[in-house]
């Protein structure tokens, strides 16, 4: 027999049990409850209390059904306000329209109390920090200075070819909190219906409530954010907003004194980076390490699954990290990469390598030093390693807790960093460094030491939650995007035909561009595919992408675009992007009293801004909004 009752006090962040137990609580012993949050109707799928069944048998019937399962008759009970609890014998459904409380309301006297671990359902820490390109987790061997992140490789799955749902903070984790692509996150902005997550100020609604965290909140968790979240809309300053909706803007630009750089100072691209004396660096992150930790080991006495989260800052730009760890990185894993002549590079990448302020001004006679290209690259790989170690905080800390053969661990970043490739910092950009992300999962039940070589992709992530957190599928929000990983856990194999999306419509950029990457080779559309080329890569052979195999392989890029298609309309999506730019820009011309001396005083524009930047956006505002090809000059306008 399998009993339940819904409960009327709200209790928030209080767990959920699932229904899934439904069937563990009818073959076995005693019933019991949590003490759970229920969420305000309409009631999910959602028990908090087990009830015996004298105590249920006491309880008003509302009406009987038949069922075939505990899910179907918990179904029925979230679908009727009315009802208050349910109990199934055999197929018989009974919906309550009142449970009875002991000692208040009712003669059940029974013990209330809840079973460890219930549902089966293991803990599960979540860590994501910022700007790691996924072949920084490939170096031979990794134990030389991410020993924590190599343990989690030998105990669990290592996904070598893993991708970001757009190489930018918000967005990615819009994407990976939602489970959607983010040209299908919609949502609305200063009275602007706005159809996806295209940049830093838009991700999801702010009272959006099926995010990974409240599902499994719902499904019988408790759950602990720590950190940076940025998933939501309207965050980041003013500057980077400006720097997206002027996207198709002609601004003028000599690039002998620079270009059009929109980069506040001062620009990691230029700079040295910094080592400093000591250890630990990113004190803010480790601060919510520490928090955090504790935080697992005091939930870990309550007998109740846990899934904690934590954001790192760290690995983003600015490249700062200690003597410590940048003495930890074997000088075999550093080098510098070659750069083209800029007059070579395809026009998307000359405006971006702008943007982004790596173009020299006169004077600046160390910026093409091959020594200060490798030690901000040392650095870089130093705050990885630096990382490792706040991950191997977070397994001691659950080992200390008893509960290391109960927790699954999930391990990635919202986006990778180019690290000096292609003459450019930072993400943003459709290139191997920015999209692809390490990922490890580690954890019972998971085939230890696998690496997989096939595309997958963060969209993936909520689904795979959710099946190792054995959320009944009457909970999932319809509308994700992803396939579940945990198939490739348990068996340590996946489909060679499976396929990973991108896409970018964000700051340093000049075009909206759109990536499907399957088997070896990566496809790149700039745009609706008509302003430039596009390039096609085989990332196995070349993956640094210095040669274009569009015009030399057309098969393939007519079968990748046709992939492409089936999940981006970016013909579309590029045009809408166009729209979003120039109608969120005049929602912000009429929320200030001088946008003319507000535009030209942003820290981002610095020497780059004159009065024919002015002239071009005035210009852009009166015309249609449309995608506009990435100029090549080398000025513009041009003499």
């Amino acid at each position: 027999v399998v009993t339940f009752a819904k409960m009327a006090v709200l209790q928030p962040l209080l767990a959920l049990a699932v229904c899934a137990a439904f069937a563990q609580a009818a073959a076995g012993s005693a019933v019991a409850a949590s003490s759970a949050a229920v969420p305000s109707s309409p009631v999910p799928c959602a028990p908090e209390h087990y009830l015996n069944q004298t105590c249920f048998a006491s309880s008003p019937e509302l009406v009987a059904i038949t069922a075939a399962s505990a899910d179907d008759c918990c179904a029925a009970c979230s679908k009727n306000s009315s009802c208050m609890g349910w109990t199934l014998r055999g197929t018989a459904c009974h919906l309550k329209s009142q449970v009875y409380k002991p000692g208040v309301n009712g003669p059940c006297t029974s013990a209330i109390t809840r079973p460890k671990n219930l549902t089966g359902s293991p803990n599960i820490v979540f860590l994501i920090c910022e700007s790691t390109a996924g072949s920084t987790y490939q170096q031979e061997p990794a134990e030389a200075f991410l020993p924590a992140i190599a343990d989690l490789q030998h105990t669990g799955v290592n996904f070598n070819e893993h991708y970001v749902s757009a190489p930018v903070c918000c967005p990615s984790r819009a994407s990976i909190w939602s489970g959607r692509h983010v040209h299908r996150i919609p949502h609305q902005h200063n009275g602007i219906e706005v159809a996806g997550a295209w940049n830093n100020y838009e991700g999801l609604d702010p009272k959006y409530d099926d995010k990974i965290s409240d599902v499994l909140a719902r499904s019988g968790y408790t759950t602990h954010i720590a950190g940076k979240t940025d998933w939501n809309t309207g965050g980041h300053a003013l500057f980077n907003w400006l720097q997206c909706w002027t996207m198709y803007v002609d601004f003028p630009y000599n690039a002998s004194e620079g270009g059009f750089d929109e980069q506040p100072d001062p620009n990691p691209c230029k700079g040295w980076g910094t080592i400093s004396k000591g250890k630990l660096t990113h004190q803010g992150d480790w601060a919510g390490v520490n928090e955090s930790v504790k935080w697992i080991k005091d939930t870990g006495k309550q007998n109740q699954p846990f899934f904690a989260y934590q954001g790192m800052n760290i690995v983003h730009p600015p490249y700062v990290t200690s003597e410590f760890f940048y003495d930890q990185i074997p000088e075999r894993f550093v080098s510098a990469p070659a750069w083209k002549n800029l007059q070579d590079l395809h026009p998307c990448d000359f405006q971006a390598s702008m943007l982004k302020g790596c173009i020299p001004r006169q004077g600046e006679d160390d910026f093409y030093n091959v020594t200060r290209r490798k030690q901000n690259r040392q650095i870089y790989l130093a705050m990885i390693a630096e990382f490792s170690e706040m991950v191997g905080a977070y397994v001691e800390g659950v080992k200390q807790a008893g509960l290391y053969n109960d927790t699954v661990f999930i391990v990635t970043s919202d986006h990778g960093d180019m690290q000096f490739e292609r003459q450019q910092f930072y993400k943003m950009v459709p290139y191997e460094s920015s999209v692809s992300v390490p990922l490890v999962i580690s954890g019972p039940g998971i085939k230890p030491g696998v690496n997989i070589t096939v595309p997958t992709q963060h969209v993936a992530l909520m689904p795979t939650i959710f099946e190792l957190a054995r959320v009944p599928a009457s909970l999932w929000p319809s509308d994700l995007d992803g396939k579940s990983l945990v198939p490739i856990l348990s068996s340590g194999s996946a489909d060679p035909d499976s396929v990973a999306i991108s896409q970018g419509h964000m700051a340093d950029n000049a075009l909206s561009w759109s990536m499907v990457r399957q088997h070896n080779h990566k496809l790149i559309v700039w745009g609706t595919g008509t302003e430039v080329d596009s390039m096609l890569y085989d990332v196995v052979k070349d993956p640094l992408e210095q040669n274009n195999l569009i015009h030399t392989l057309p098969e393939v890029a007519a079968q990748l675009n046709l992939e492409l298609r089936k999940v981006i309309p970016y013909e579309q999506v590029s045009q809408n992007v166009a729209q979003y730019n120039l109608d969120m820009f005049k929602w912000w011309i009429g929320s200030v009293k001088d946008w003319e001396k507000d535009i030209a005083s942003q820290s981002s524009w610095r020497s780059s801004w004159s009065p024919g930047a002015l002239a071009a956006v005035k210009k852009w505002m009166a015309e249609p909004p449309r995608p506009k090809a990435c100029r090549g000059n080398w000025t513009w306008p041009s003499p």
